[in-house]
């Protein structure tokens, strides 16, 4: 598969590893009394394969050294004011009130500043919060400052810089002694590109699949069940099967997940933290759109663009269309909500980074320091797997924290594959995992489940499995049990296991042996869900101006859907709802969310699979006709133990938002 200080304390939301959230820093380096490594600021591909040379010396890389903030005090009065029932819940501060309070002073980003430009860094300067101090130099320059060598290294399937030569540092990064304990970690010294969890489904859509030319046969269908292909080989007791579901329309999703117009977010901002440069005429294509899938008419005074890349830089992903379908299908929920897509610079280090993917997020968090740019925030990306760099994470644990304490939702995208990914995984972010949802001819939910299916070919007049997947979900081997999910997620997806990996994990997602047997709950993720699988059909505008329909599905469909509903139940709100997860897990169990459930022999045979015909792209079957199981987890490739169960799983979470019910349990917790 496709592969980003004076408060009430409730107790503590996430206990990060030793290993992430080390305050200061290591023991005093080889290289002198004077300096010091930086935790976690290997990268951990360069231990995995030799290097095939050194970095071009002349090379300009723009780096961010990232500030520590007071980040203990910081998560107190994050869970505080995340947690309905506390006397502080939704009591969130301006960015420059957080800080002010929490954030680094002027004098430690003074100091690194100072120490950047007397090693030859230009364009030094903190941003507006002081997250970080940027600067520019030449890879020699880099090289001495921080003593290490930037090395270019061979691309592999899992770690990649999309079309550029790979590279990173060669080894932990060293620092003056006196800076250790005020670094987080420093971004930019590496191009390893984000993961954007999006499948394409083909160029068919809803309505070309419920109607035929005369005379041809039907590819998909409209609807669960709409056409069928009879005289095939038996499986589980029957010969006929439904045709595949085309990807859904806007229409079908708020019939299904219950939206209504009186509540599509008016008067509050969503914004999209999109991994690539941003797509030209995206305003337009919107408008079309709307049009064809029956939704009011967007307003160019409610959506805003913000490209963080400059003109000189030409790299792009909009080919991807992960812009088009964010915004198109946060907008089938949420059609009264202002929009803004901020676009990451690619150019910072030569592809997608880690770096230009936090800059969009901080942006939002920050504003102009009076308020945030948006409350929601959909980032359809993932910076890596758990084995990632522990700076990243530290990284990602300050701006997350700083969002929950200022009023800010992050949702991400769990990932397409069959592993933990990070920032999903991190305590103070919402993951949002995937589902399978079938609807009925009236667009109302016929069945939901977990995102998991086996694709079966036939071979001598019977069904043979020739390939599987499951999307992410599972057990953190970085992050503690978070006090919200106590009582809610099962000890079996909780507590590592005496022995082996645990669900979620494998030497496939974090090379090495399995962990050591352990008693702590760990974080479960993800934590809610929408359709995944299905694909929307996403409006595209080419460059000659010819809008078209283009079928697109994964997590990355998933969490803007979520995050759209969640805009659209903030309406009327004198507050923003901010970190929901403790919300989410209050209302666990209640009518607040549809529990997904796993597709069994109890139910209807016709929902136990799908046939999928030669001609449709999607079904990944160029030799002819093939079987699609909706839930067959246990069979997946790579499974690493997610399952779809009754209440809380590591698949789907506490299920999908349901409707009214959702918008009226949120709206009522105080």
């Amino acid at each position: 598969m496709p592969r980003s200080k004076a408060f009430t304390r409730v107790g503590s939301a996430a206990v990060v590893v030793a290993a992430v959230c080390a305050a200061g820093v290591s023991a005093r380096a080889a290289t002198g009394p004077s300096t010091v490594t930086l935790p976690g600021s290997a990268v951990p591909f360069t231990s995995l394969t030799a290097a095939t040379g050194d970095l071009a010396s002349t090379k300009p890389l723009t780096v961010q050294m990232w500030l520590r903030p007071d980040l203990a005090a910081a998560q107190s009065y994050a869970n505080s004011v995340s947690t309905p029932g506390n006397r502080m819940y939704r009591d969130f501060l301006s960015p420059d009130a957080y800080t002010a309070r929490f954030g680094p002073s002027t004098q430690e980003a003074a100091a690194v500043t100072a120490w950047l430009r007397s090693r030859g860094f230009t364009a030094v300067a903190a941003d507006s919060q002081r997250d970080y101090v940027q600067a520019t130099a030449t890879v020699a320059r880099i090289n001495a400052a921080f003593h290490v060598t930037m090395k270019q290294y061979p691309a592999s399937a899992r770690t990649n810089a999309g079309g550029s030569a790979l590279f990173a540092n060669d080894r932990p990064l060293t620092v003056p002694a006196r800076l250790g304990p005020d670094v987080l970690g420093v971004t930019g010294l590496d191009d390893a590109a984000l993961t954007t969890p999006l499948t394409q489904r083909g160029a068919l859509t809803n309505a070309q699949g419920s109607t035929s030319p005369a005379g041809k046969k039907a590819t998909c269908s409209a609807y669960w069940g709409q056409h069928t292909e009879s005289g095939l080989p038996e499986e589980y007791g029957t010969t006929t099967f439904p045709l595949v579901s085309c990807s859904h329309t806007a229409d079908q999703y708020r019939s299904a997940y219950g939206a209504s117009l009186a509540s599509t977010g008016k008067g509050q901002t969503i914004a999209f933290s999109e991994a690539g440069g941003l797509v030209p005429n995206m305003f337009k294509t919107l408008q079309d759109f709307a049009k064809q899938q029956h939704l009011p008419a967007p307003s160019a005074a409610r959506y805003k663009q913000i490209n963080q890349q400059p003109a000189s830089c030409k790299r792009s992903t909009e080919a991807q269309g992960e812009e088009q379908l964010d915004v198109e299908s946060a907008y089938a929920m949420a059609p009264g909500a202002s929009q803004l897509v901020v676009g990451a610079n690619l150019c910072d280090t030569g592809d997608e980074s880690r770096q230009g993917g936090f800059d969009t997020e901080t942006a939002i968090i920050d504003g102009n320091g009076k308020k945030p740019l948006a409350t929601v925030v959909s980032s359809s990306w993932e910076s890596d797997f758990e084995n990632q760099p522990a700076s990243w994470t530290k990284v990602e644990t300050a701006y997350l924290v700083k969002a929950a304490s200022v009023g800010v939702g992050m949702y991400y995208s769990a990932g397409d594959s069959p592993c933990v990914e990070e920032p999903a995984s991190n305590p103070y972010a919402t993951g949002v995992g995937g589902t399978i949802l079938a609807v009925t001819h009236g667009g109302a939910r016929l069945f939901e489940t977990g995102a998991s299916q086996g694709y079966a070919l036939i071979k001598k007049s019977a069904w043979h499995i020739t390939s599987s997947f499951g999307y992410a979900g599972g057990q953190s081997l970085v992050f503690r049990q978070p006090a919200y999910q106590k009582g809610v997620v099962p000890a079996s997806m909780s507590v590592p296991p005496a022995k082996g990996w645990p669900p979620g994990q494998s030497a496939d997602c974090t090379p090495g042996s399995p962990p050591a047997a352990g008693t702590a709950p760990m974080r479960s993720g993800p934590d809610v869900s929408a359709d995944g699988l299905d694909g929307m059909v996403t409006g595209f505008l080419t460059a000659k101006g010819r809008y078209y329909d283009q079928g697109w599905a994964g997590t990355s469909l998933s969490a803007p859907l979520v995050a759209g509903m969640v805009i659209a139940a903030q309406q009327g709100q004198a507050k923003p709802f901010g970190f929901i997860n403790p919300a989410l897990y209050q209302l666990a169990g209640t009518s607040a969310f549809y529990d997904t459930l796993p597709i069994t022999s109890k139910d209807p045979t016709s929902w136990r699979a799908e046939v999928c015909a030669q001609t449709v792209a999607f079904c990944q079957n160029p030799n002819g006709v093939s079987l699609q199981l909706p839930d067959y987890q246990h069979q997946v490739e790579g499974y690493t133990g997610q399952v779809t169960a009754k209440g809380y799983d590591n698949m789907t979470g506490v299920g999908v938002p349901n409707g009214q019910s959702f918008i009226t349990a949120l709206r009522n917790l105080h």
